[in-house]
């Protein structure tokens, strides 16, 4: 499941780094089995993608993110694709001051 790690209060107009990594002990990246790709959203507005292969690299991005609305609740959402596994969803809810 995707691990979503950002300071639970945002400060409105300024970046954060938001590091997602897939499970809380490494999942295994093998030719045979590996994570495919991280979806990332904040609610259900898609934020970008990214792909990966096995081996050569890890299923690991940290995104910097800017919430622009001052009392605003968010949920953060990733999503990862295992090519054994399928798909899973991890969740953080953050808040803007």
């Amino acid at each position: 499941m995707p691990v979503i790690t950002v300071p639970p209060v945002l400060k409105a107009g300024e970046f954060y780094d938001v590091k997602i990594t897939v499970g809380e002990i490494e999942h295994p990246n093998e030719n045979e089995h590996f994570i495919q790709w991280i979806e990332f959203y904040i609610g259900n507005v898609y934020l970008g993608r990214f792909d990966f292969a096995p081996v050569m690299t890890k299923p690991e991005v940290t995104i910097p993110l800017k919430l622009g609305h001052h009392g605003l609740d968010s949920t953060l959402r990733a999503i990862s694709r295992c090519n054994l596994h399928g798909l899973w969803e991890g969740k953080v809810q953050v808040k803007t001051e």
